[in-house]
């Protein structure tokens, strides 16, 4: 049924938007003036901060500040409108429809369809029964506003679970990281910025590579950029460009194929299906079946590889540079750096 249709691409594109994310670039090195201190080797540097930041995104305050940020992000409007676009690209994929007809099939032939009929038929009496009216009736069910609100509250606590998984694939597929590490070793490229530096920590340049590589510091750079993407609309239209790409819902339609051929996927929306079409909602069956649909080392699996893929990708390593050469213009940045340096 096509209601069931979008709520099921929902499920899986949802996690599309997994990967909406930065906008990051590498700006090129600028003149070096002589410094204040004893240089520091610039690849060094940058080597340092790489893995500093890489490691930093697994401390907890960093987790919890993607959870936040991913959170809010489902909530903008850019990025929901985007997200719909997104889906209508993956549903005219030609050859996710044909699968997609099998599978609903194979739902429509089912005891809880079966059941549906006969609800039909019974409140039906004296006007007749027609395919458009059981549609009708069926659509009905399926899009009952406590049904949404449910479905909508378990996906939407599920993605913000995944907030540290969306920040490494930021991070670490898109090339986050080593964006935000120019942004550093830009800074230290400046004169005025180094000088200041040294100011606080003296002419040792390996006690400034051990600051760079400290995971604690980099987690100061890395909950304010996670503040940054939630907040700020450059953040917002850079996952929606990202959610738009036509490689995103060509990904995501190949994605979604693959799962609608596993039979546990098949089984688990056959279970979901019978809840959300029966008469009366039960609330924690239906909790229970979207939480087992969404453990499905299947859905797993691929909701992995699509938010790697994702990452990967042209359009999001572009638009993860662009954010974070935008993010490191910023006139907040020098002071964050000088303290999380210090």
């Amino acid at each position: 049924m096509s209601a069931l249709s979008a709520r099921t691409c929902t499920a899986c594109a949802l996690a599309l938007a997994w990967l909406v994310a930065c906008q990051a670039s590498e700006d090129s090195p600028r003149e070096r003036s002589v410094p204040t201190r004893p240089a520091l080797d610039r690849g060094a540097a940058r080597a340092a901060a790489v893995d500093g930041l890489e490691a930093a995104a697994e401390q907890a305050e960093v987790e919890a500040a993607l959870a936040r940020c991913f959170e809010s992000l489902l909530g903008e409007a850019a990025i929901l409108e985007a997200s719909e676009r997104a889906l209508a690209r993956v549903a005219e994929d030609p050859e996710l429809a044909a699968e997609a007809d099998d599978f609903f099939a194979a739902l429509q032939d089912s005891p809880a369809m079966r059941a549906a009929l006969v609800d039909y038929a019974r409140a039906a009496q004296g006007e007749g029964i027609t395919s458009a009216g059981l549609i009708a009736f069926v659509d009905a069910r399926l899009t009952r506003p406590e049904l949404t609100a449910l479905l909508r509250r378990t996906l939407t606590a599920a993605l913000a679970d995944a907030g540290p998984a969306l920040g490494h694939a930021l991070l670490i597929e898109a090339d986050g990281a080593e964006a935000l590490a120019e942004v550093v070793t830009s800074h230290l490229d400046d004169p005025e910025f180094s000088r200041r530096l040294g100011e606080r920590l003296g002419d040792d340049p390996q006690r400034l590579a051990r600051r760079l590589g400290d995971p604690e510091r980099g987690a100061t750079l890395l909950v304010d950029f996670a503040a940054v993407l939630a907040e700020a609309p450059t953040g917002h239209a850079t996952i929606a460009a990202i959610l738009d790409a036509q490689t995103s819902a060509a990904l995501s339609a190949a994605s979604l194929r693959r799962l609608l051929r596993d039979d546990t996927f098949i089984a688990a929306s056959r279970e979901l299906f019978a809840l959300a079409l029966a008469a009366q909602i039960d609330a924690r069956a239906l909790e229970a079946a979207i939480d087992a649909l969404l453990a499905l080392p299947a859905l797993r699996r691929e909701a992995a590889a699509l938010l790697a893929a994702l990452a990967r990708s042209e359009v999001a390593r572009g638009q993860v540079s662009s954010f974070v050469q935008r993010y490191g213009e910023r006139e907040t940045i020098d002071p964050l750096l000088l303290d999380a340096l210090d």
